[in-house]
Formats: C-alpha cells, sequence, structure tokens
C-alpha cells in the first residue's frame, strides 16, 4: 500500500524532483518593424509540447541592436519567467573582428523563441517576462533588456 501512495504522489508533481526546466534552444526573429514606445504590444504567440519538449514563442519591443541572450526561470508559484537580456558580451563578426556591443537608438519587435526541456505546458499557471507580466510591460512601456521594478522576494 505505502509504493501505491508513493507513486501516486510521484505522478502529480509537476516537475521531476530535483531537475530544473532547462532551455535547450532560444532565438529570435529579425527586427519586424521599427517602433516607438507608445505603441508596444506583447504577447505569448505559441505554446506547443513536443514530446519532452516545450515550444514558447512571444512578441516584444526591444532595442533594435538585436543581440539577445535567453533564459528561463520556473518559479514556486508555478509561474514560468521567460528571461531576455541584451548580450553584453563581445562577439566577433564575419572576418574574426570584435565587435562593440552598444544598444541602438531604436526599438523594433522581434518574436522571441525557446525551447524547454524537463517542463510540461499544463505545469505553467502563467507567463512572465523578466520578472513582469506582459500585461505590466505593456502598459508601463518596458523594452526588453530594461531592469524590471517587480518585487522578486516571492521567488
Amino acid at each position: 500500500m505505502k509504493s501505491i501512495g508513493f507513486i501516486l504522489l510521484v505522478a502529480v508533481l509537476p516537475v521531476e524532483q530535483g531537475s530544473k526546466p532547462q532551455l535547450v534552444k532560444f532565438n529570435y526573429s529579425p527586427c519586424q518593424q521599427n517602433t516607438g514606445s507608445n505603441s508596444l504590444t506583447y504577447g505569448i504567440r505559441q505554446t506547443q509540447q513536443m514530446g519532452d519538449t516545450l515550444k514558447i514563442s512571444f512578441g516584444a519591443h526591444a532595442n533594435c541592436a538585436g543581440r539577445f541572450k535567453g533564459g528561463v526561470e520556473y518559479r514556486k508559484d508555478s509561474m514560468l519567467n521567460l528571461i531576455v537580456t541584451l548580450n553584453k558580451e563581445a562577439q566577433k563578426d564575419a572576418k574574426g573582428r570584435m565587435l562593440i556591443s552598444e544598444e541602438a537608438s531604436c526599438n523594433c519587435h522581434f518574436e522571441f523563441h525557446y525551447q524547454i526541456t524537463k517542463l510540461r505546458k499544463e505545469d505553467i499557471k502563467g507567463y512572465l517576462i523578466n520578472g513582469d507580466t506582459f500585461n505590466d510591460h505593456s502598459k508601463r512601456g518596458i523594452l526588453i533588456g530594461e531592469p524590471s521594478t517587480t518585487n522578486r522576494n516571492d521567488e
């Protein structure tokens, strides 16, 4: 009887015990449209479970420089925090020359694409972008790469 109770407990756990969701692939579209901060629109475009991989895409506005790094954080409250930051690391061009990573003076709409393992779609209660809700970003006109003002003590 004890083994049956243990099996049932394991079956309802949302994420494998001792494992964290892992971002296995991150990419983003080219700048789709140069836009002003007054017309920001954000939103989840797609969530699709394919075997053990969860694919998530969302649209947001960010700096036109378009050099981003992605990350994920599955929080205790079952919220998935989709992290996008400007990549400040030195990069090389096609000829091997070092590029200086700077922000551009314009904003573009981008589509961001994540592939995550060790997490199921049905275990996610909601989505955050850099710690804020999509609605918060849209209302305040926050661009990807700007610091969040959310209190993160509840993680």
